[in-house]
């Protein structure tokens, strides 16, 4: 047959084949004690009945914590994760996974995709996340992992945004298309290097096809689109990717520019031992190796994480880089090589009493036996499962205690108790604040921000003066705080109606002058309300530091605008509305746009706070605002207070609406109330009344 003339056979022969059903069968099944395993399966598709496809399939499982298991939590909250193959085997060829060697690679259709999960759910009910990290390339499948993730959003389990993450080395064309059709999916990118010379030497596929500047490029436009931040993942390999250079010359890469509205995120991935990394001389890095890198990048202004949960998967020879899709375990990479990533010395149980018996052996001299007591105790305080626990400790070793177990400690309580009020009646937690204060020279600036966030959380303002003792202290560090921290240091002080001495006003402005433009949209509306409860920033002061910081953090807010939530855009003009401070107009503009764009989803209370916050700013959002938001509150009148029913009401008769009928549904629920109508408009309108701005607004129609 010459030229396209065989096409037509094929297409009948394609016809018969359809006759043959799908198959998917489970070959092997390893399972852990935590209700996650590995699944090897085998799918045959209609279209290619005489290939039979093998690849596997993770499920994922989140141990459940002591604090969890206390409230009564029987599996973890966060659910089971499985983490499903594209393809069977890999076109790439990475220096570190095995995956790469499975020759040759072809693409899994999107039913045995989907069974993929389907077989997950059936091994662990709590499935709740799905991840495309097993084997294969998943853009490099682009039709049918597409045709997949639309099933699976189709399920009610998988249609919230992110709960489905798809990771690529960087195929930059189809990162484009992902970010078009599916923007709720988030978004991995495989980097592993901060320079394209390295990268050639441990990606050589991917790198040699999509340089690093490219991706780069195209992840902050895939963020900007999706309205979340890339996930960049980085496998550790000591002594080639781990130093404080790579930290610094990958901070810079990510930093280069300004165009995304997110702070760099990073995931370390400890490297488990496969047998192409054994034959080019890779190492399994420890805790301490994972741990000063990530404090590299955060201290840049990077955030930075460890994917502890991969060395879980090594007795099943199922972590990241060891997927074979083989029967049987390879040579040797199933056992646990040394030391696990994640692990301490000692046991989680016992006494600090136990850790010395085991640390004092003849094996270890007299320092390393107290190294190996201090990191017992952090762990057992990290652990503890109840306030009773913590307090326990900290009262039995409180001479022992160094800045690490304090911070542990602090960060523990706010993880498990329901109310400061505890606390405050025990005097052991007053033990607890004196061994802090003791330690308060040493307190480096991240344990500072910790405890600053661990009391703002439990709502604990300690007597004695020490939250005027821990801001001095930090104040000579807040130079060095990451933007995260700033932000913390801020909603604490606001949250505990701690109001700091104009020196510590002044270095925080100093050094969020050039860190607010890191602050993700969170930490900014944060920050800007923290500022509103502390009345830093009110123009009816005069011009001072503290105005100055609200206009820093409002100038940075401008662009991020369009990832707010709902409860964002109540509180930046919340925010405005009781400094008395008018926005720009270009943020005005994006905030009554955006808020346009999402009023199905305010609740009562952001609704009123929006819409009181324009009326008191002498802002007209527009007649189609207007209109869709007496709409919503007229729908939702039912679940709205008394006071956020009479707020709205005010706020939309202020602003010139004159739909009396659906107004007219908002008062007569009002009526419904204790009070009388007239009597709450009249208490509520006398108090705004009072605080409105002397400044006009040129958009103001009465």
């Amino acid at each position: 047959m010459g030229g396209n003339a065989w096409r037509p056979w094929l297409r009948l022969q394609r016809r018969s084949f359809c006759a043959v059903p799908r198959e998917f069968k489970v070959l092997r099944q390893d399972l852990d004690a935590a209700g996650g395993g590995s699944l090897l399966f085998e799918a045959r598709d209609c279209e290619r009945p005489w290939r039979r496809l093998r690849a596997e399939t993770v499920v994922v499982v989140r141990p459940t914590q002591p604090w969890e298991a206390a409230l009564g939590h029987t599996v973890s909250r966060r659910g089971a994760t499985v983490c499903v193959s594209s393809q069977a085997g890999c076109p790439l060829d990475c220096s570190f996974c095995d995956t790469g060697g499975v020759k040759p690679s072809a693409n899994l259709p999107a039913w045995a995709i989907v069974e993929q999960v389907r077989a997950a759910q059936r091994l662990n009910s709590d499935v709740r996340r799905v991840v495309f990290m097993g084997m294969g390339e998943p853009l490099l499948n682009y039709t049918e992992v597409s045709a997949a993730i639309k099933e699976l959003q189709s399920d009610e389990v998988f249609s919230r945004p992110w709960s489905i993450t798809l990771s690529t080395v960087g195929v930059v064309p189809r990162m484009q298309l992902l970010a078009a059709d599916h923007p709720q999916v988030a978004l991995a990118v495989s980097l592993h290097a901060p320079s394209q010379a390295l990268r050639l030497q441990l990606v050589p596929s991917g790198a040699a096809r999509w340089p690093l500047e490219d991706i780069i490029r195209e992840a902050r436009a895939h963020a900007a689109a999706s309205g979340r931040a890339t996930m960049f993942a980085y496998v550790i390999l000591p002594g080639i990717n781990d130093s404080e250079g790579h930290a610094a010359e990958l901070a810079s890469l990510l930093h280069e520019s300004e165009a995304c509205p997110f702070r760099p995120l990073v995931n370390l991935i400890p490297y488990n031992r496969t047998k192409v990394g054994d034959s080019n001389g890779f190492v399994e890095p420890h805790g301490g190796q994972l741990r000063a890198f990530r404090t590299a990048l955060r201290a840049r202004g990077v955030r930075a994480t460890i994917r502890w949960s991969t060395a879980e998967g090594r007795p099943l020879t199922a972590a990241c880089g060891q997927l074979t899709a083989s029967l049987g375990q390879p040579l040797g990479m199933g056992q646990s090589v040394g030391r696990s990533v994640g692990q301490s010395v000692g046991q989680s149980g016992g006494t600090a009493g136990t850790y010395v018996a085991y640390a004092g052996s003849a094996t270890l001299d007299l320092e390393r036996a107290e190294k190996a007591e201090a990191r017992a105790l952090t762990r057992q305080l990290f652990l503890a499962a109840t306030v009773e626990e913590v307090l326990a400790l900290c009262s039995s070793q409180a001479q022992s205690l160094n800045p690490i177990h304090c911070s542990a400690a602090f960060v523990t309580l706010a993880r498990s108790c329901r109310s400061s009020a505890e606390l405050q009646t025990d005097p052991r937690s007053e033990l607890l604040i004196a061994r802090a204060e003791v330690l308060m020279p040493e307190l480096s600036p991240q344990i500072c921000a910790n405890i600053w966030w661990a009391l703002g959380k439990m709502r604990w303002n300690p007597r004695g003066g020490f939250l005027s003792k821990l801001a001095q202290h930090s104040r000579d560090q807040l130079s060095e705080f990451w933007p995260q921290n700033l932000a913390h240091c801020l909603w604490a002080s606001a949250t505990l109606r701690y109001i700091p001495d104009s020196s510590f006003l002044l270095a925080i402005t100093g050094a969020l002058q050039g860190k607010a433009a890191s602050f993700t949209p969170v930490e900014l509306v944060n920050s800007m309300w923290a500022c509103a409860k502390l009345r830093w920033g009110s123009s009816s002061q005069p011009a001072s530091d503290g105005e100055q910081l609200f206009a820093t953090l409002a100038g940075a807010a401008d662009a991020k605008v369009p990832f707010f939530k709902s409860i964002d855009i109540a509180k930046t003009l919340q925010a405005h509305a009781t400094l008395r401070h008018l926005p720009r107009e270009s943020l005005l503009q994006s905030c009554t746009h955006r808020a346009l764009e999402k009023l199905s989803t305010f609740k009562p209370q952001e609704l009123a706070d929006t819409l009181e916050a324009f009326a008191t700013l002498e802002h007209y959002p527009g007649n189609s605002f207007l209109a869709e938001a007496l709409s919503v509150a007229s729908e939702k009148r039912s679940s709205f207070s008394s006071r956020d029913l009479t707020r709205s009401a005010w706020a939309l008769r202020r602003l010139g609406c004159t739909v009396d009928r659906d107004l007219s549904l908002l008062l007569g629920e009002i009526a419904a109330g204790t009070q009388s109508v007239a009597d709450v408009l009249a208490s509520h309108l006398q108090g705004v009344l009072i605080s409105r701005p002397k400044h006009q607004n040129a958009g103001v129609h009465f």
